[in-house]
């Protein structure tokens, strides 16, 4: 079974997934000031798209999953972060609303 799990490319689920799960920590252990989990189950391009909105921004991000938004400005302005992986990850820079 273990040799029908293995891509084209000759790495084993288990193998990738021990990968990704060593990234997850990575992220976790570095960026643990933000408070994002980083979890694989669908919320971690979003996570990393707040941590990187932050670093570019004068924004706080909120608490992990605030309905409606992801940070406030200094001034109180509710601010929603959006990122998407296509064929790398990407921040939309070009059509970035101002908040």
């Amino acid at each position: 079974m273990a040799d029908s799990l293995r891509a084209d490319a000759g790495i084993s689920i288990t193998d990738a997934v021990r990968d990704l799960l060593t990234i997850v920590r990575r992220l976790r252990s570095s960026f643990s000031e933000h408070g994002r989990h980083f979890t694989l189950d669908g919320r971690l391009i979003g996570e990393i798209g707040e941590v990187v909105a932050v670093q570019h921004y004068a924004i706080t991000l909120t608490t992990a999953q605030t309905a409606v938004h992801d940070a406030v400005t200094a001034d109180g302005r509710n601010v929603q972060i959006k990122a998407t992986r296509k064929e790398s990850l990407t921040f939309p820079w070009s059509d970035a609303p101002v908040y």
